[in-house]
Order: structure tokens, then C-alpha cells, then sequence
């Protein structure tokens, strides 16, 4: 029995206020195909292990490629949270992949690497950081392809645009 009586609004989820907003977008000239690639991207770029660079990035993507700059900005945003739980993995990754003798990065390596020579440690934190975006480029295109597909799928679904 719900406790919700018939004066009382309903409350939104949390995912309302995203999906209405992507259906506006959609409404505003990009068919489902070319929104589903704009979401991709941005939500790939979103995933890349540098917070500087997603934003623009997603503005040059767009811009190169005629896409809806609100969806792709959009789904970089809401990517934010992935972005920050794949961090590690793309930097372990990386460090696997590039540079396999190296040794691990951990936050007392790091405290004692910064307190003993500032730059050298800044210097070995910047090459993890191009080793996981190396690791990150292998995997994006992947990436892409798939939430694409999963985009346009929920773009497609009946009632969807209503």
C-alpha cells in the first residue's frame, strides 16, 4: 500500500531531470543516430584519465563533426563519476602495459617521492598520467562503439521522444 496520497505530486527520480533533458535535445534536430554517437563520445571522453581535457576535447569532437555540443557535453558530465572510479584502474593498466618494471603508485610512495624531490615525483605522476591516457586510448574506441549502440537503442525505444 503506498503512503503517497492522490493530492501529494509524485516525486521524481533521479534520472528524470537527465532523460527529459536529453529528450529535448533530441527534439532539436539531431535524429536518434547522430545523438546516440554525440552521447557515446561524451561519455567516453568523460571516462579519460585527465580532468582537464574532457570538456574540450568533447567541444572539439563536436565541433569537427556536427554533433549536439549539449548532449555531448552532457553525457560528459554525467560521466564525471566513472571518470573518477576508473582512474586507478587506466593508471595500473598503463603502468602494466608501458612500463611493467616500474614501480607501484601508492600514496605513501608518493608522499615520501614528493618530500624527497618534488619534481622527480611530479615528473613520475605526469608519466603515469600519459601511460593511463595511452591505456585509456586503447580502450575508448571500444567504448564508443558499444554505448553507442546501447544510446541508440533507448533513443529508438517507442515513446521515447513523446
Amino acid at each position: 500500500m503506498s503512503t503517497q496520497t492522490a493530492s501529494e505530486p509524485r516525486r521524481p527520480s533521479p534520472w528524470s531531470r537527465p532523460a527529459n533533458l536529453a529528450r529535448t535535445l533530441a527534439r532539436q534536430g539531431s535524429d536518434p543516430r547522430r545523438l546516440a554517437l554525440a552521447l557515446a563520445l561524451g561519455a567516453t571522453f568523460g571516462t579519460a584519465p585527465c580532468v582537464w581535457g574532457s570538456t574540450l576535447a568533447c567541444a572539439l569532437c563536436a565541433a569537427l563533426f556536427g554533433l549536439n555540443q549539449g548532449a555531448i557535453q552532457l553525457a560528459n558530465y554525467l560521466a564525471l563519476p566513472v571518470q573518477l572510479a576508473l582512474f586507478i584502474p587506466f593508471v595500473r593498466l598503463g603502468r602494466t602495459l608501458f612500463a611493467p618494471s616500474a614501480r607501484a603508485l601508492d600514496i605513501e610512495t608518493l608522499h615520501a617521492a614528493f618530500r624527497q624531490d618534488a619534481f622527480a615525483a611530479a615528473h613520475s605522476l605526469g608519466l603515469a598520467n600519459l601511460q593511463a591516457l595511452a591505456a585509456w586510448a586503447l580502450v575508448a574506441p571500444l567504448l564508443v562503439v558499444l554505448l553507442r549502440r546501447i544510446f541508440l537503442a533507448l533513443l529508438r525505444r517507442p515513446g521515447f521522444f513523446r
